[in-house]
């Protein structure tokens, strides 16, 4: 049985906020708050290297428990090179146990909204995909997605303008407003 990968673009823009809020908590108070970024990019790097072999249940879980990782082993080198004191304490930024309910719902509706961009995606052609998730996705600059797929910065503009109306319909003919 072949199972489908899923779209990594989409999984990023889903769950990069929740993977930054991670990273940051936990390298709070250790000399390193500014490799936050850095260790979400680290974790999502591997991802594009090697995707597990059988895919998670809850990927936001297992993107947060990969961002802990990543974290535990940069201040693992950075203690190995002194420069790092102490390991941090990882207390979370959110009362889990007061509004449990409304974080309930609320990823409900953030996961049933990922899994209607993620089919979005398909509307669009591979250099769109690209395009987009380049430049909206990873946040590179027009200039260098051009030089990178050897077409000129005006040709990434349009493709990411088309790939965006696309998206923008598609989502709308599929319910949903307020993701593109």
């Amino acid at each position: 049985m072949t199972t489908e990968l899923p779209d990594l673009g989409a999984l990023y823009l889903r769950h990069r906020a929740a993977m930054y809020r991670m990273a940051a908590v936990m390298l709070r108070g250790t000399g390193h708050e500014d490799s936050a970024e850095d260790v979400v990019q680290a974790v999502v790097t591997k991802l594009v290297g090697a995707m597990p072999a059988e895919p998670p249940q809850n990927w936001e879980a297992w993107l947060i428990q990969c961002v802990k990782n990543q974290v535990k082993d940069l201040l693992k080198l950075a203690s190995t090179r002194r420069e790092v004191s102490k390991e941090p304490e990882v207390t979370p930024e959110w009362g889990m146990e007061d509004d449990f309910a409304e974080q309930v719902a609320e990823r409900v509706v953030a996961e049933d909204a990922g899994v209607k961009v993620r089919e979005a995606l398909g509307c669009l052609t591979a250099k769109e995909r690209e395009v987009v998730w380049s430049v909206c996705g990873k946040e590179q600059s027009q200039t260098d997605v051009a030089r990178r797929l050897g077409i000129s910065p005006g040709r990434v503009s349009q493709l990411k303008k088309s790939g965006l109306n696309k998206l923008h319909q598609q989502m709308q003919q599929q319910g949903v407003h307020d993701v593109v």
